[in-house]
Parts: C-alpha cells; sequence; structure tokens
C-alpha cells in the first residue's frame, strides 16, 4: 500500500527479498560479519522502500530513509560485538538491539504517517460518513423528534 504497487508488485518484492536472502545464504560464509551479513537483503528492501516512497514523494518516505540508516549502523555495531569484547566486557550487541528498536519505531511511525490523506482527500478505506463529506466526528445519532 505505501509503495502504490499494489498486489503484484508486492508479490514481486517479496520474491526478489527471498531469492536475495536465499542467494546471499548460498555465496557468503554465514559468519561473515560476525554472521550481520544475512540481514543484508533486509537493508536492501528497506532501502529500496525508502528510496521508492522517496521519488513518489509519499508520506513518511524521510522516515523509511531514516530508518534504513539507523540499521546500516546497527548491524555494524552487531558486526564489531565479538572484536571489541576484550576491550568492552559489555560489547555491542546491546546497542544491536536499542537501535533496532529505534527501526522499527521509525518504519511504524513511516508507515502510519504514509496512511494519512491530505485534508480534503478521503482514504481507500475510509468509511461511507468520511467519503460522503463529513467526518467522523460529526456523526451524531439522530434526534428524537420534541413535541
Amino acid at each position: 500500500r505505501v509503495a502504490g504497487l499494489g498486489p503484484p508488485g508486492a508479490a514481486v518484492g517479496v520474491l526478489l527479498f527471498v531469492a536475495a536472502s536465499w542467494g546471499l545464504g548460498r555465496i557468503v560464509p554465514p559468519d561473515a560479519l560476525n554472521g550481520s551479513v544475512l540481514y543484508l537483503p533486509a537493508v536492501l528492501g528497506l532501502a529500496g522502500v525508502a528510496g521508492w516512497t522517496a521519488v513518489k514523494h509519499r508520506r513518511g518516505s524521510t522516515l523509511f530513509v531514516a530508518a534504513t540508516a539507523v540499521f546500516v549502523v546497527a548491524i555494524a555495531f552487531r558486526s564489531i560485538d565479538l572484536a571489541v569484547c576484550e576491550a568492552f566486557p559489555l560489547g555491542t550487541h546491546f546497542v544491536w538491539h536499542g537501535l533496532n528498536a529505534l527501526v522499527l519505531f521509525l518504519c511504524c511511525t513511516a508507515l502510519r504517517r504514509a496512511s494519512e490523506t491530505s485534508p480534503g482527500t478521503p482514504s481507500a478505506d475510509a468509511s461511507p460518513a468520511v467519503t460522503s463529506g463529513r467526518t467522523a466526528d460529526s456523526r451524531q445519532p439522530p434526534r428524537r423528534a420534541t413535541h
């Protein structure tokens, strides 16, 4: 919905993601980047959504771009975790989890913004009251006749 591709376009996107994940798993050793290489298809997918929504001027696109950047930084912290453990016993894995939480927040916020409509533009799944020109707040129960 956010990308505006429709079901066929979304299916192609999912198939490309699955193919990239499968292919990468066969080409790259599983311990590359401390196992973080398996997240690269997710980064590419998120970057694709960010780029597509930016080109199409969709709401929330800047948040998808920010989420992609934060995800790349999160993967970097995950990748260096074992290498820094001797110098920094806590490691950096907790940073990975914290940044992933931020990625999820940014993506959820972007999706919410992308589903909002401009004033006066009904959304595709708006209620009949909204599409008839009235807002949900203006709906009132029928008045009883007074004598």
